[in-house]
């Protein structure tokens, strides 16, 4: 994954799960920075994440596949 693909989605999926992080719950995304995504965690923590364990979901209207 690389900014751009980020920087227009409101929620990331987590597609590789570490501590803090669950694989395939939806996150919303509080910021952006050059190497993380910010997130709120599952344990309410705003913390960060590299770009690698996330993909971009996007609104049903932008997601062709719905």
């Amino acid at each position: 994954m690389e900014l751009n693909d980020f920087l227009k989605c409101k929620k990331v999926r987590c597609v590789n799960g570490v501590a803090g992080i669950t694989t395939g719950k939806v996150y919303d995304v509080i910021g952006l920075d050059e190497t993380y995504v910010h997130v709120t965690d599952d344990d309410g923590e705003e913390t960060h994440y590299w770009y690698c364990r996330f993909e971009p979901v996007l609104d049903s209207a932008e997601n062709h596949l719905q």
